[in-house]
């Protein structure tokens, strides 16, 4: 609302630069964030590292998100922003034969990916949307996006 475009995602640091972890709820970008915080890279963004949502503080009283300081466990947090390199959409788990499998997106379908996984999207009018098309359609120009489709014996549950 305050004129900031936000994905629903977690993001991480990788090398020099940071990549963003999207998908619906339950997709498992809270999993694979603390996966990789567990590894040691310093975390951007995520919620879901000390084991539980009910773990952690609320906001506020009246508020379902939750609070996670990053100083504590030996995590990492990055307080310096970075450049983004790449967007990782985080598909359904799948037992089928070739999983785990990471693809390229069209242009289209990486817009249409990212409008649909933007924090608070419901709240959009025309004017907010059309300066998210806008600057999507920028990202896009120095940004991949690759759809990742896990295998679902494959993710382990580290929340």
């Amino acid at each position: 609302m305050r004129g900031i475009i936000c994905l629903h995602a977690s993001a991480v640091v990788v090398g020099d630069s940071a990549i963003a972890l999207m998908g619906p709820p339950g997709a498992g970008k809270s999993t694979t964030a603390a996966a990789f915080a567990r590894e040691g890279y310093p975390v951007l963004k995520d919620e879901a590292l000390y084991g539980s949502p009910q773990a952690l503080p609320q906001l506020t009283p009246t508020c379902k998100k939750c609070y996670l300081s990053l100083d504590g466990n030996g995590y990492k947090f990055q307080r310096e922003p970075l450049p983004l390199r790449a967007v990782y959409l985080l598909a359904g788990r799948v037992s089928k034969q070739g999983a785990p499998h990471a693809a390229e997106i069209s242009s289209g379908d990486s817009l249409i990916a990212l409008v649909q996984n933007t924090y608070m999207n419901h709240l959009s009018d025309r004017e907010r949307r059309t300066c998210e098309f806008v600057f999507f359609g920028r990202l896009l120009a120095h940004v991949r996006l690759r759809r990742v489709i896990p295998h679902l014996i494959c993710i382990p549950r580290l929340i």
